[in-house]
């Protein structure tokens, strides 16, 4: 058994100083279970060989997540490498040398190069009382499939692996840690609301020449469907230094943006992430005077608990 987990092993150093571009992070509103820090590395795996990635998490750890609802699985896919079949495992109730019961298996196929995320059919509700494990088994794959990042390893928490017997990749010499995630979400809670406005530096006819006034009745969208919220401004003069949020109900409580490295305009007709309470009002360009500017709110799928799924357009008219 040891030449053979030798010989394997072996076969996980041959990867090592192959690079991986490092990937974004998931939204910053999810509440995201993982070790990694997104600075992707490089892969490690098995040579073909069947083994589990894991990473782990203790009762300490999970109180603030107390009660909380374990939806979603997502693990990265190293560049180049191909993962045919998987079985995403979470396991609850064990310590550090054992993962516990086996409370979800649930098999996928075909993972992508990048994050791919895995909704769970029976989700779980964290019991911060116990330990929780979370698990990508890798049935079928070539080289070297899951992902890892160098910057956050925390030895028998983050880089888990099972061959023949659980193990972690620090001991073998690998200081990295899985990109894997458990993504949390409260239970869907209703968005009351009444009304949206939009809100920012009116100048001429942009915002009808309202400044940062949350319930200017001129500035008040209009529901034109369930959840969908639109409005229009018509002749309005060029700048390169416009901008707005979405204002829930009259009031900076709730107000929708885009987050601080958002880029510095809008493309006219492109959809983009609504951001609850976004640190950053949306910016808005327009090349040609007397443009005629539409813009649309689309909550329909806005998750409240995750707060998550808002979507909003700015069409301007010449472009």
């Amino acid at each position: 058994m040891k030449k053979i987990l030798s010989c394997i092993l072996s076969l996980m150093i041959m990867i090592s100083t192959i690079p991986i571009m490092p990937t974004e992070v998931q939204a910053e509103t999810q509440k995201i279970l993982t070790w990694t820090d997104g600075n992707v590395e490089t892969s490690v795996g098995a040579g073909g060989s069947r083994y589990t990635a894991a990473i782990r998490f203790t009762p300490e750890e999970l109180a603030t997540y107390n009660s909380e609802t374990l939806k979603k699985v997502s693990f990265r896919l190293g560049d180049g490498q191909t993962l045919t079949s998987y079985i995403v495992k979470v396991w609850i109730g064990g310590n550090a040398n054992d993962p516990g019961t086996l409370v979800v298996e649930q098999a996928g196929s075909n993972a992508v190069e990048g994050w791919n995320e895995v909704t769970l059919d029976t989700p779980i509700t964290i019991d911060a009382t116990k330990e929780i494990w979370i698990g990508i088994d890798c049935v079928e794959a070539s080289g070297w499939p899951i992902a890892v990042s160098n910057e956050s390893n925390i030895k028998g928490k983050s880089d888990l692996v099972y061959l023949d017997s659980w193990m972690n990749l620090t001991d073998n010499g690998f200081n990295y840690c899985w990109c894997i995630r458990g993504i949390l979400e409260d239970e869907e809670t209703p968005f009351e609301y009444n009304s949206v406005y939009v809100v920012g530096n009116g100048q001429g006819n942009w915002l009808n020449g309202i400044e940062f006034d949350t319930s200017a009745s001129v500035n008040k969208m209009t529901k034109t469907a369930d959840d969908i919220w639109e409005i229009d401004f018509s002749n309005v003069d060029a700048s390169d230094d416009y901008n707005f949020k979405f204002v829930i109900d009259g009031s900076w409580t709730v107000n929708f943006g885009v987050r601080s490295d958002f880029g510095s305009k809008v493309k006219s007709g492109m959809e983009y992430e609504a951001v609850y309470n976004g640190e950053r009002n949306i910016p808005v360009t327009i090349k040609n005077n007397n443009s005629d500017v539409h813009i649309k709110l689309d909550l329909s799928n806005y998750n409240n608990g995750g707060r998550t799924g808002a979507k909003f357009t700015v069409t301007i008219s010449p472009d």
